[in-house]
Formats: C-alpha cells, structure tokens, sequence
C-alpha cells in the first residue's frame, strides 16, 4: 500500500501528494447480494436467446417472469454483467 496509516504524514497530505481522492481511499467495495446474483444468472441466460435487449426489454421480460423489477435495476444489472 502506498499511504502508510502511521507515517510521518498525515493520510490526508499523502493522498494529497498521491492525488487521490479520499474518498478513493477509504472506499470499501460491497459484495454482490445472493438475490442480485440470482437475477444475473436469468438475465445472462436470457441474453444468449435475445443479445438485442435493452433495460426497457429486461425490465418488461423480468415483469412476464413474475418479478417486479424497474428499468433502473435492469440497467444497472446490465452494467455489472
């Protein structure tokens, strides 16, 4: 690691001289929750038959399927897949 937590400077001069956001620093990925693993294992077995679906198409085909899901959540499903 290239910021030392108890060096001569303080972290927020390191990130500084680095120019690294601190936020960039401290940030903590989240993992991905078993529910939203679930829907990208459908919407990856869906896009083999229909490559061409856009949120729109997805967020109507979950709908078909049973489950209510928006076109903002397809689309940021889309992005991870």
């Amino acid at each position: 690691m290239m910021i030392e937590p108890h060096g001569s400077l303080s972290q927020v001069r390191q990130c500084q001289l680095l120019n690294l956001a601190r936020s960039t620093y401290y940030y903590q990925p989240q993992p991905i929750s078993n529910a939203d693993l679930v829907l990208l294992r459908m919407m990856d077995e869906q896009y083999l038959k229909t490559p061409q679906y856009g949120s729109r198409s997805y967020a109507t085909w979950f709908q078909r399927q049973g489950m209510m899901l928006g076109r903002k959540k397809a689309s940021s499903l889309m992005k991870t897949l």
